[in-house]
């Protein structure tokens, strides 16, 4: 089995990302640019929480950028069950709530998200690692599992992006962030050139 670690420019795993920024400084850790987005790898199968919830596709580097992947042996026995556990959870819902209960607790330390039945990337592969004796906490941060599955297996930089590819890599956002910019921008201004017609008219 393998835990894979991406970074991807999408804007959810890059919010995901910008949180990790901020829970290290709430704990005086080392900032660092820690994968975004989380999938666990069996054979030739992929599992993952995206948008639309729990999916399992064919293993394929092909669309992520900065892949890292940690290799944890299992016994056959062990992989049969992690499988079919994992199997029983596509289809669940994506947990955006999660975004909100891990902002709480890298300010106040607490988490007050319930478990249930639905997953964001990191919790489903927390809720693997759990079931196969790593000592992890359900709702831990993408930080703190890098840095345990660092310090436990090493892990292995699969794919490099070019440096030709990251300026693409930041440009999509930066033009998405420019583009929302100009859009609230405009929506401002209009609705007060309407209030200031109305008023002067009436």
């Amino acid at each position: 089995m393998k835990i894979q670690g991406i970074k991807s420019n999408a804007f959810l795993p890059l919010s995901i990302q910008l949180h990790q920024v901020f829970f290290a400084i709430a704990r005086f850790l080392p900032i660092r640019w820690v994968s975004n987005h989380w999938s666990v790898v069996l054979g030739d199968w992929e599992y993952e929480a995206i948008g639309r919830g729990v999916v399992k596709r064919p293993y394929s580097l092909k669309d992520h950028h900065y892949v890292t992947e940690w290799e944890i042996k299992l016994s056959p026995q062990k992989e049969v069950a992690i499988r079919a556990y994992l199997d029983s959870l596509v289809g669940k819902k994506y947990e955006y709530l999660n975004f909100l209960y891990h902002i709480i607790r890298i300010w106040f330390g607490k988490w007050i998200g319930g478990k249930n039945d639905t997953f964001s990337c990191i919790e489903l592969v927390n809720s693997v690692l759990l079931r196969v004796g790593v000592n992890v906490s359900s709702y831990d941060s993408p930080y703190e599992t890098e840095v345990r599955l660092n310090r436990l297996y090493g892990g292995v930089r699969v794919k490099e992006i070019s440096k030709a590819a990251q300026f693409q890599y930041w440009l999509i956002p930066a033009m998405k962030l420019f583009a929302t910019f100009l859009v609230v921008y405009y929506a401002i201004k209009g609705t007060l050139f309407v209030v200031d017609y109305v008023v002067n008219y009436f």
